[in-house]
């Protein structure tokens, strides 16, 4: 089944809603988040072999991954349990897990590929031990694939430029009581995250700063055509886009990266 399919299908099945507890606004995140997930779909290794993935942060996409794969073992860690009984339908083991001050619930060098996207900027806790806790449950030259949005785009660089924050109002990103736990706490530029995942024994395959597609449509008004050119300038200068994507393995040693055959023969 095809993502946009998959997109079509959540509009008709009959289940518990999980963004902010509406089915609505778990549509209208998937059909907005396609072009993410569908670049973190093209990275998970596609092999005849059975592989564990974790994907960190539950969402609809995890189940997909399962019904593409269906002879992979899928595994998800959340704050909350509001999927448990679709990711049971869909063989999918779901474990609570609040990351921030819990240890991951698996044993060490479990998983072939970790699902680490749009979830960094949320978490109340240093960097680094969060990315410590994700290499104890990946196996050496294991995958991980990770994304954050990008704190240096265009927009926050004009926004600070006039003084205004960046950020969503800290009543808002700090707010007790929502399902999800917080806003974004914290959000990184490129070098930032370059210098957390090197500095713990991960070694970057491939890093970028990318936007959606922006839609080609007739200019109506001044709003769309200054939106144009918004993502024309992006398009230019990556380092203006809106979300930072990384690739990386876990190093065996702290000193080199083991042979490609050697560790994944099937790495895409």
């Amino acid at each position: 089944m095809k993502f946009e399919e998959y997109i079509n299908k959540l509009r008709t099945e009959r289940a518990e809603a999980y963004i902010d507890l509406s089915k609505d606004k778990e549509q209208a995140y998937m059909e907005s988040h396609k072009h993410h997930f569908a670049k973190i779909f093209n990275a998970i290794p596609d092999s005849p072999n059975p592989i564990k993935i974790l994907d960190i942060g539950t969402t609809p996409f995890t189940l997909f991954i399962k019904e593409t794969y269906p002879h992979y073992e899928v595994a998800t860690i959340d704050l909350t349990d509001l999927l448990k009984t679709r990711c049971k339908q869909n063989g999918v083991e779901l474990r609570v897990c609040d990351l921030t001050n819990q240890p991951i619930p698996f044993e060490d060098d479990y998983f072939d590929v970790v699902i680490f996207t749009e979830v960094f900027e949320h978490l109340f806790a240093p960097p680094t031990d969060i990315m410590r806790k994700i290499g104890r449950v990946l196996r050496g030259g294991g995958l991980l694939i990770f994304s954050t949005p990008n704190f240096a785009t265009l927009l926050n660089r004009v926004k600070l430029l006039v003084g205004i924050s960046p950020m969503a109002s800290a009543n808002d990103q700090m707010k007790r009581g929502w399902v999800h736990g917080y806003g974004h706490i914290r959000e990184y530029t490129m070098k930032e995250i370059l210098s957390i995942i090197e500095s713990s024994n991960f070694a970057i395959t491939k890093k970028k700063i990318s936007s959606p597609t922006p839609s080609i449509r007739a200019i109506k008004s001044a709003y769309q055509l200054a939106m144009q050119i918004y993502h024309l300038i992006c398009l230019i200068v990556p380092a203006f886009r809106s979300i930072i994507y990384i690739e990386c393995y876990k190093l065996t040693s702290k000193d080199s990266l083991p042979a490609k055959d050697a560790v994944t023969g099937y790495r895409k």
